[in-house]
């Protein structure tokens, strides 16, 4: 049971071919998701990609597109 206010995320698998993100497709590329998408129980997701430096930054959403 999920309660009405929580989404399910997706596997991440194929990531790359499901663009736009996020359930409601609001967001263009996976690092708009994670910026702009990610509250609640995922903020602190969130803030450790926002800590990062730009290169950081990349090699995360590289990682996510090679799913």
């Amino acid at each position: 049971g999920v309660d009405p206010r929580e989404f399910r995320t997706a596997p991440l698998w194929g990531l790359r071919d499901t663009g736009p993100y996020l359930h409601d497709g609001s967001a263009e590329t996976a690092e708009a998701a994670v910026l702009e998408g990610h509250f609640g129980e995922a903020t602190a997701a969130r803030t450790a990609f926002e800590a990062l430096d730009a290169d950081g930054r990349a090699k995360i959403v590289e990682f996510l597109m090679s799913l």
